[in-house]
């Protein structure tokens, strides 16, 4: 609760809504106000002012929306913008970011159930928990107005569903509305969708039922979301006069540099890497081998959802995820790998593994204590971020001259190239570890459900 209550006083400041937020509470108050997502009134009006000062840009498509277009349509996809209608309306701007605070906890809680469903083991399971909770890269999400929490949510939903053994008829409708609603958060949501769908179809057809019965659960699911889909097509050939969303949502972001260039800037930047900014995810790859070898038909449907969309986000022109905190973009399915967390601390019987986790946890605990009390916590590429501005303040220790440094074009521009190769020889030593992990005696440790999904 504690926890709970910095992150409300954080998020409802005023000086706290800018970036994307801003955009999608313009969207929110264009449907209030005209019932429409129709925004050029709403900036030449400034209707915004009420919640950021000065001027604001418009993120709509320049080369379609000029200004002697008679209508101007957002980048952002509207999902979000549309949830929001009924929270703005009756508790206006903090209500929207209690609103946010709550998913931000929802995502925890399904992430536990996850965890524990994967893992079987309750203890372990509140451990990987507190891993995402206690760290920069949720933190710096957590209460604010972003898409990235909701399909983060949803994602872990879906897959809890899809593992569920014993699905009702309500749940397969269920799976349906989630499915139909990623177009409607995100333009990477259709790709998600149809991962799932494909996932799903292929549980179904490994039932033992008539071939009747097969088509009546695929039915169940695909005819919700294929119609969520159909209305998504409509207003977005209505709003632009396209029907494929990488042409207006996406602006132009994606594929726009080769994901195996942005993916050291990625996990390694001082300012926005994923990776040092949160170094217990180091730990993902120690615990990944586990669980491909523990129950490898689990991990690959897991995988097979994970990697394309990883490949999908690497690609885009703003690695860095824009105005926000580091790693933002990859909160949307890292909360679905955090097994592999709870694995790796399964396995802590070495001493060298113990001061290494135990080394990790002392840094990722002094960054996420300094974290929370820094007013400006969000920072681009290039910039000093003030993590660890405030690290050399309490500590004298000078992170972010050690840590390599990445432009926009995801350029290393500090030559700390030796950092990196090191960074990158002890993700492997972790990796090769967690493969030569006796299969027989970890699985002596734990019980692991290996019926979550039937061959």
């Amino acid at each position: 609760m504690i926890f709970c209550l910095s992150f409300y006083l954080k998020a409802t400041s005023v000086n706290y809504i800018y970036g994307d937020q801003v955009h999608y509470l313009v969207m929110t108050n264009s449907l209030l106000e005209d019932g429409d997502l129709d925004l050029k009134n709403d900036h030449e009006e400034k209707r915004y002012n009420d919640y950021y000062e000065g001027y604001l840009t418009p993120h709509v498509l320049l080369g379609d929306f000029g200004e002697n277009t008679e209508h101007w349509y957002s980048i952002h996809n509207p999902g979000l913008s549309i949830v929001l209608v009924p929270i703005l309306l009756f508790g206006g701007i903090k209500g929207a970011f209690v609103f946010m605070l709550l998913v931000s906890f929802s995502l925890l809680l399904a992430s536990f159930f996850w965890v524990k469903r994967v893992i079987n083991n309750n203890f372990y399971a509140l451990l990987s928990v507190l891993v995402l909770f206690f760290s920069p890269f949720y933190m710096g999400l957590s209460g604010y107005i972003f898409a990235d929490l909701v399909l983060a949510l949803m994602l872990v939903l879906s897959f809890l569903i899809i593992c569920n053994q014993k699905k009702s008829n309500s749940l397969y409708f269920l799976f349906g509305i989630i499915l139909g609603c990623f177009p409607w958060i995100h333009v990477k949501g259709g790709l998600i969708a149809a991962l799932l769908g494909l996932l799903m179809l292929f549980q179904i057809s490994k039932i033992k039922l008539p071939i009747k019965g097969k088509i009546f659960k695929a039915l169940l699911f695909v005819v919700p979301s294929f119609l969520l889909l159909i209305l998504f097509e409509w207003k977005l050939y209505q709003w632009y006069g396209v029907v494929l969303p990488t042409s207006t949502f996406a602006s132009s972001q994606m594929f726009e540099i080769s994901s195996f260039k942005t993916v050291l800037a990625v996990l390694f930047d001082s300012s926005k890497g994923l990776l040092v900014n949160n170094p217990m995810y180091f730990l993902f790859f120690l615990g990944l081998p586990l669980w491909a070898r523990i129950n490898k038909s689990q991990f690959i449907k897991v995988l097979l959802v994970v990697f394309p969309m990883l490949v999908l986000q690497l690609s885009f022109g703003d690695w860095w995820g824009g105005w926000s905190s580091p790693g933002r973009y990859y909160l949307e399915y890292l909360p679905l790998l955090l097994p592999s967390i709870a694995f790796s601390l399964m396995i802590l019987k070495k001493l060298i593994l113990k001061i290494i986790v135990f080394v990790l946890l002392i840094l990722q605990t002094l960054f996420s204590v300094v974290f929370i009390l820094i007013d400006d916590q969000w920072v681009m590429p290039d910039e000093f971020p003030p993590l660890f501005s405030k690290l050399k303040e309490f500590t004298g220790l000078d992170f972010f001259g050690i840590l390599p440094q990445f432009n926009k074009f995801a350029e290393i521009v500090n030559s700390r190239d030796v950092v990196v190769y090191i960074l990158l020889l002890f993700i492997f030593v972790l990796f090769l570890y967690g493969l030569k992990i006796n299969k027989r005696l970890f699985s002596s440790l734990i019980k692991v459900e290996k019926n979550t999904f039937k061959k």
